[in-house]
């Protein structure tokens, strides 16, 4: 089936230039959000429209893992560390 495997190269390859993308536009930050955003709507998606099991283990991990994400996110951003999205004093630096 090498027409599969192309298809699937082709489509990392979309994959990789469009974080790629996101990154010069946006931020890495930004980036970090919208995968885990989509990690989320993935495994929501498989629970209950695939009928997917999500042991109590699984659940725990993904909380852990957003607690520890949001809260990073929240307390950088509370410091004035950054910001998810670029601002206009940011863009001009980096050109």
């Amino acid at each position: 089936y090498p027409h599969v495997f192309a298809l699937a190269a082709g489509l990392g390859t979309l994959v990789n230039y469009s974080s790629y993308l996101v990154i010069k536009t946006c931020g890495a930050l930004s980036l970090k959000v919208v995968t885990m955003v989509r990690n989320i709507v993935l495994i929501v998606y498989g629970a209950v429209v695939l009928g997917e099991e999500v042991l109590p283990k699984q659940l725990i991990g993904y909380a852990i893992a957003l607690i520890g994400f949001f809260g990073y996110t929240y307390c950088s951003a509370k410091s004035g560390g950054f910001s998810p999205l670029p601002t206009p004093s940011s863009r001009d630096k980096s050109k």
